[in-house]
């Protein structure tokens, strides 16, 4: 399984978070930073994933206005994706 560990401590901006995906999953074709395009690259990939997020409040302060949108993706991932999971404290947005 390949796993992206987004802590909120460390990332400033959306950007960041989207870098963090880039970083730790082989996605085979780069991908513009926005939700839909995350949504097209994880769901092109063939292998597991796993996403665990940590300081849940920062990582909500770095997605500033995408921070519902990014949860909702989460959770639309793991409905379609079996072989998706995301893990995380209490992030409600």
């Amino acid at each position: 399984m390949n796993v992206v560990f987004l802590d909120g401590a460390r990332l400033t901006d959306a950007k960041d978070v989207f870098d963090a995906f880039r970083a730790s999953l082989p996605f085979a074709e780069p991908f513009a930073d926005n939700l839909d395009a995350l949504h097209d690259a994880l769901t092109s990939l063939t292998e597991p994933v796993g996403v665990i997020a940590v300081n849940t409040e920062a990582l909500k302060k770095a997605l500033g206005r995408r921070a519902k949108g990014f949860r909702r993706l989460m959770d639309d991932l793991k409905r379609e994706m079996p072989t998706f999971s995301f893990t995380d404290e209490p992030f409600r947005s």
